[in-house]
């Protein structure tokens, strides 16, 4: 979802009232959600997700996907995007986070230090059951 304006004369686009629920995700890169300073995405939840890590991305060159062409320049492509957490979350109002879990390799902090999330420019925030655990390692 991106709400940027593609031309100068477009209007901001807002996202509002969304859940993700019961998700399973494998990556290295994280999750990444981020409105914008001109438009908050509103009520958003994210319920019962489970997020497994086997390796670490590199963010020295991640971005925010852009979803077509744009009229913004500055780094709100890179601002969030290479914060060192598995999970950052931007300009957000009411944002619910319950029984969300993160589940790494324990060598994987020695590569990657990260925070489990990082609430960036939210305002309100219900947090419940948000767990960040090292697996012991493989034999």
């Amino acid at each position: 979802m991106d709400i940027e304006p593609r031309t100068p004369d477009s209007k901001v686009g807002r996202i509002r009232d969304v859940t993700f629920e019961d998700i399973d995700i494998r990556s290295g890169s994280g999750i990444l959600i981020q409105g914008m300073p001109e438009s908050l995405i509103s009520n958003l939840s994210l319920r019962r997700i489970r997020f497994a890590a086997a390796a670490p991305d590199d963010y020295a060159k991640r971005s925010k996907p852009v979803g077509g062409r744009r009229t913004t320049k500055d780094d709100r492509d890179t601002r969030f995007a290479r914060l060192p957490t598995w999970a950052a979350i931007a300009y957000v109002r009411n944002l619910t986070l319950q029984d969300v879990a993160l589940k790494y390799p324990a060598e994987v902090r020695a590569k990657a230090d990260r925070s489990c999330v990082s609430l960036q420019f939210v305002d309100g925030a219900a947090v419940k059951g948000v767990t960040c655990t090292p697996q012991p390692a493989a034999r």
